[in-house]
């Protein structure tokens, strides 16, 4: 995947005032990631145990096409809150997928909010090639 910092560079872009990656989890401003923020969700996804059973509902379906995806040291500067996992199926299964895990982990009134994106690889890609 392309860091905005790679295509910036490639493509002459102006950096922008404010630039929001990582599913919103990492927030820079003039070049400088907003610290307050990022501190902000990291208390929530470590603090609070929202990571905890975040990784408990994820991890047992992960079929782990991509090595090491979650750890921290592949999010420099600050890691980021948030938990991936690869599998191959339909687009309509991980949609679906997406949905009741979501609806699950927001079950319990008064805990932290989770939100599940689904994304799917557009393009074909053989299964020999993620491992």
């Amino acid at each position: 995947m392309t860091s905005f910092e790679d295509l910036r560079d490639a493509k002459s872009l102006r950096e922008p005032d404010v630039l929001i990656v990582g599913e919103g989890t990492r927030i820079s401003s003039n070049g400088k990631v907003d610290r307050d923020w990022h501190e902000r969700l990291l208390s929530v996804w470590w603090g609070s145990g929202l990571r905890s059973r975040v990784v408990a509902a994820l991890e047992p379906l992960d079929e782990q096409h991509i090595a090491a995806l979650n750890d921290r040291e592949n999010a420099p500067p600050l890691g980021e809150p948030r938990f991936a996992i690869t599998l191959q199926c339909s687009e309509a299964a991980a949609v679906e997928l997406a949905e009741r895990l979501e609806e699950s982990l927001n079950a319990s009134e008064g805990e932290d909010r989770v939100q599940v994106i689904a994304r799917c690889v557009l393009d074909r890609i053989s299964s020999s090639s993620w491992s």
